[in-house]
């Protein structure tokens, strides 16, 4: 019982420790802060059945030929 909880003890802090900050881009994909990342549109895509293809976030909503 001991060596179980030690093992799920040690598997959320590895968890936790993986998580990391975000990281804000500028348009020509240098890193910087969050003010000088510009206004961007969050979008969800899904796959038909309901379940998420991707997230991601857009510069502008405007479609391209």
């Amino acid at each position: 019982m001991k060596n179980t909880f030690l093992i799920l003890i040690s598997i959320i802090a590895i968890n936790t420790m993986a998580q990391k900050d975000t990281i804000y881009f500028n348009k020509h994909w240098e890193k910087g802060s969050k003010e000088k990342a510009g206004d961007l549109y969050r979008v969800n895509d899904y796959y038909i059945n309901g379940n998420p293809q991707m997230e991601g976030f857009w510069s502008n909503l405007k479609m391209r030929n």
